[in-house]
């Protein structure tokens, strides 16, 4: 769970990401079967930078 400064920090990087590559994730997702294993492999590389810091 992330604290207050990791939350902001989360939504300033969700603010970051390019419509496009939102496009590709909600494809993807609507495509595949395994689409928790999707949305893991997109997020969890974000949420794990933010937790090193």
């Amino acid at each position: 769970m992330f604290d207050e400064a990791e939350t902001d920090e989360f939504i300033a990087v969700l603010d970051g990401i390019a419509p496009k590559e939102y496009k590709k994730l909600f494809e993807n997702i609507a495509k595949s079967d395994k689409q928790e294993y999707v949305i893991k492999e997109f997020f969890e590389p974000k949420c794990k930078e933010i937790i090193k810091k």
